[in-house]
């Protein structure tokens, strides 16, 4: 009989550890969800920033010429072009991360078909610009576990196949975050002057001779100044976020190995997330 209620004690045992390990599972893939898309947006916001500022400054610009083509407006600092890869890397981290956090949604069914039809086609894409880590055989297994979760399946079988996902995409999420943070970091190195040349063209070089004329292009110049600074900033909180993300990736895999552990790495993360959206929308509101 005493070992009968031991057997009982044990079984109850493991059912709460896995329900407490669950959770913070759960709970892990919704914050890291979450952060992605806060990252995301950022991410977008400063790729946008500098190409409407460097087609204004050349708008600017082209006033003083006799002539003009398309080439004289285009953005030279990061063409349009460029921009396409930025922008699939972009949606690879919020379709990715969507898609590990749909398998563990009670209704995931329609979720992780979505996500993983997103994931798939910016893997597609971002494979036609030869990004180091994505190769077509990574592409086509991915592809091939996007396929594989079947509508019902146990929480065990969930857990496999994220894990599965996860060990494939961790060389890829290094890749794509290395190749953003260097990117930000060139731009780190670039904006003060963009700003500085925007205050030249805009501010100096329109300044008035008439005292009461000059207090419009004083307001201008301030609102460009601030811009600059709150940028910087801005620039500063992504990179710190860049660099902690492929790690948090790696400790939410590395927890999937051990079972399920409190998720101190997603943690970190988000608490870098939302630290980077407020730069964010402090830069936004303009204020």
């Amino acid at each position: 009989m005493k070992k009968y209620n031991y057997a009982l004690l044990f079984a109850f045992i493991i059912i709460m550890t896995s329900g407490c390990s669950t959770k913070y599972m759960v709970r892990g893939l919704s914050d890291f969800h979450k952060s992605s898309k806060l990252i995301s947006k950022s991410l977008g916001g400063v790729f946008s920033e500098i190409i409407d500022e460097d087609m204004e400054l050349r708008a600017e610009k082209s006033i003083k010429k006799s002539s003009i083509s398309i080439s004289d407006l285009e953005p030279a600092i990061i063409s349009f072009e460029n921009l396409k890869l930025r922008k699939e890397m972009i949606n690879l981290i919020v379709e990715y991360s969507g898609l590990l956090n749909a398998l563990f949604e009670k209704d995931h069914a329609y979720l992780v078909r979505e996500y993983g039809d997103g994931l798939r086609k910016s893997l597609n894409n971002i494979y036609t610009y030869k990004v180091n880590s994505i190769s077509k055989e990574t592409v086509g297994l991915i592809s091939t576990l996007i396929t594989m979760v079947p509508e019902g399946v146990i929480f065990m079988k969930k857990k496999k196949f994220a894990l599965r996902l996860m060990i494939k995409m961790q060389e890829v999420i290094e890749d794509i975050s290395s190749t953003l943070k260097s990117e930000i970091e060139s731009l780190e190195l670039l904006y003060s002057n963009l700003y500085t040349r925007l205050f030249r063209i805009k501010v100096e070089d329109k300044w008035s001779q008439k005292e009461d004329k000059r207090l419009k292009y004083a307001l201008a110049g301030l609102r460009i100044i601030k811009r600059r600074e709150r940028f910087g900033e801005l620039i500063k909180e992504l990179l710190k976020t860049m660099d902690v993300f492929p790690l948090a990736h790696k400790k939410l895999m590395n927890s999937f190995k051990r079972n399920g552990s409190v998720l101190l790495g997603v943690d970190e993360l988000l608490n870098y997330s939302y630290r980077l959206k407020s730069s964010y929308d402090i830069f936004v509101s303009g204020e």
